[in-house]
């Protein structure tokens, strides 16, 4: 009997397009896999206990009546091969990439946030060797982009997940599964953090800082009812979605981000990841977050020790009333861009109807 180890583990995910909520698993194969770090996605059964008096002081037995699946993975983030990930979270993206430059060309994926993910949906399994865990049906609830100084980028899918099962008959094997290539990490030291007010100028080099770490997370919010089946039907949103995160500044020597702390000010920004040249055209590749509109929701400036006074601010997204200067594709809400070598990692989906402030030639 094998024995089950971390460092052979298979990871795979793909979207369902062809198969409802409740209607089984999809089999799983070519550029699906996902190098995970760890690995929590774990079914929960609910037992109904029996409370019958007269039978002495221990409870007769139970009787089972749901199954619910959730748990999380992470993964470093790359700059090309997540792109079904971020779909099922965010929502929009293009029907197809857009082609820049050539030999080898560069693509361009975009997504912006949609206020309702119903039908985005996929099927995941992890092969540990004594079995593979298949879970017919997930959604991603929510995915967190961190990063500290030093290190990768990394990012972390929480699932809500229908049906756990250890001997699919659909996914019997994972040895087909392939991983996306190229594979090319994101380095925090290549990313680029810029900020400013709302109704300002479009974000320029003058709006840098340097955060000693960082952290977004975009939530959906989203619970599933359960059926007479035992199981929860497709999740949808139950509350406001939305985006929040963090910036660690690692010296307290400014009151900019302060002052707009307390007077309430609206801004907005970006975060832009570059790494080496695609081709010949200048093209690069880029990962690059875009906020509208966010309000500092705690800037604290506390004294913790004899050393350094740190200056960590925590924002949340929201709505913009108008597109700020420089983000008219971003349109009024939030969103992702992938450059990369990449043109096969998704299918035919929405098309987003903005035109996105591209990372382009040069960026």
């Amino acid at each position: 009997m094998p024995v089950g180890k971390g460092f052979s583990a298979i990871c795979a995910l793909k979207r369902k397009t062809t198969k409802g909520w409740g209607s089984g698993a999809i089999a799983l194969g070519a550029n699906n896999g996902i190098r995970i770090l760890s690995e929590s996605v774990t079914p929960t059964i609910e037992v109904l206990p029996d409370d019958s008096l007269g039978v002495g002081a221990v409870r007769q037995k139970g009787d089972t009546i749901s199954q619910q699946v959730a748990g999380s993975f992470p993964t470093y983030l790359k700059y090309d091969g997540l792109e079904q990930l971020l779909l099922l979270c965010i929502g929009h993206a293009r029907t197809a990439p857009v082609k820049k430059g050539a030999t080898p060309p560069a693509y361009l994926n975009e997504f912006t946030w949609k206020d309702s993910i119903d039908g985005y949906y996929a099927t995941f399994a992890v092969d540990k060797q004594v079995a593979i865990h298949e879970i017919d049906s997930v959604k991603v609830g929510s995915f967190t982009i961190a990063g500290d100084a030093g290190g990768r980028v990394m990012l972390t899918i929480e699932l809500i997940g229908r049906k756990f099962s250890n001997s699919s008959a659909v996914n019997a094997s994972l040895s087909s599964v392939t991983e996306p290539t190229p594979r090319k990490y994101v380095l925090f030291s290549e990313g680029k953090f810029r900020m400013n007010a709302q109704s300002a100028a479009a974000l320029a080099n003058a709006d840098n800082f340097y955060p000693a770490a960082f952290e977004i997370t975009f939530s959906r919010n989203m619970d599933g009812i359960l059926t007479s089946s035992g199981y929860f039907d497709e999740p949808t949103e139950t509350d406001f979605t939305g985006v929040t995160g963090s910036f660690t500044l690692p010296k307290y020597e400014s009151t900019t981000h302060e002052n707009n702390f307390i007077a309430g000010n609206v801004m907005k920004a970006d975060i832009r990841f570059k790494a080496g040249s695609i081709n010949a055209g200048n093209y690069y590749y880029q990962f690059c977050l875009y906020i509208p509109q966010l309000q500092i929701t705690e800037a604290a400036r506390e004294v913790g020790n004899a050393g350094r006074i740190a200056a960590p601010l925590s924002w949340e997204a929201t709505k913009a009333d108008t597109a700020p200067a420089g983000m008219t594709g971003a349109g009024l809400n939030y969103g992702v861009q992938a450059q990369s070598r990449a043109s096969h990692r998704l299918p035919a989906i929405e098309i987003m109807n903005v035109t996105g402030d591209n990372p382009g030639a040069g960026g």
